[in-house]
């Protein structure tokens, strides 16, 4: 991502009825007021928040995390997630430098 930028991501489309685990949350880059949002949606193009309609299966808000450490947040839900969905994450990445940034899901069938 440019310096000083928000990017939009969106995973494929997940396919069949899965339960929240995890998300993995990393960057190389890292300033003050740098900050992570992901959410599962059912948009189809890249969006910065959670929309209407979406399932409040975890949402995480602007977290900012302590230097350019990877961060995993476990998600406690028993609640089965039908499809169509995708796992959508929002970076603002407020450093002077480009940022690389990785955001993984996880989630059992």
């Amino acid at each position: 991502m440019p310096a000083a930028t928000r990017g939009n991501f969106l995973s494929s489309p997940i396919l069949r009825p899965h339960r929240p685990i995890a998300v993995l949350l990393w960057t190389d880059t890292h300033a003050i007021g740098s900050t992570y949002t992901v959410f599962l949606t059912r948009s189809d193009t890249p969006v910065p928040a959670p929309q209407p309609g979406d399932p409040v299966a975890f949402e995480v808000i602007n977290l900012q995390t302590p230097g350019a450490n990877p961060i995993t947040l476990p998600i406690n839900s028993t609640e089965i997630f039908e499809p169509n969905l995708r796992f959508a994450l929002s970076f603002n990445n407020s450093a002077g430098v480009p940022a690389n940034v990785l955001g993984v899901y996880f989630y059992e069938e």
